[in-house]
């Protein structure tokens, strides 16, 4: 990792998530981002920051790990993800949201309701269930 990328993770002191470990951040509860570099630099670069942006924008509420490149090709598999650089929305034991690519903003937004909104439904169908 080099460039914009490696600063914006290791600034943020993001975790890095070798495979059980990244099985272990999906199988938690609260919601999560799973990020896959891969080799465009320049892509990862502009997601890392926007990660970085919207996780100031939820005063910490969401979880960002970043995938080894070691890592990356059994978890592109585990989460579904066709191509990367790639985010992979998560909690409560599986995938809520995928993006490809470097997106609009806009698209990390709705994509991070759409993910908070299905694992609160999980949440709320689990919880039911005990009950």
């Amino acid at each position: 990792m080099s460039g914009l990328c490696s600063l914006v993770v290791h600034s943020e002191g993001w975790r890095i998530l070798d495979a059980g470990a990244a099985e272990a951040f999906i199988e938690a509860p609260d919601p999560g981002v799973i990020f896959l570099r891969g080799t465009a630099e320049h892509e990862a670069g502009g997601i890392a920051v926007t990660l970085r942006e919207l996780r100031r924008e939820m005063v910490g509420l969401l979880r960002i790990g970043v995938a080894l490149e070691t890592a990356e090709p059994v978890l592109q598999r585990r989460l579904g993800l066709a191509f990367t650089p790639a985010i992979a929305f998560v909690g409560g034991g599986g995938v809520l949201v995928r993006l490809e690519g470097l997106r609009y903003w806009n698209d990390y937004t709705a994509a991070t309701d759409a993910a908070l909104a299905t694992l609160s439904r999980v949440n709320e169908e689990r919880k039911s269930l005990l009950s």
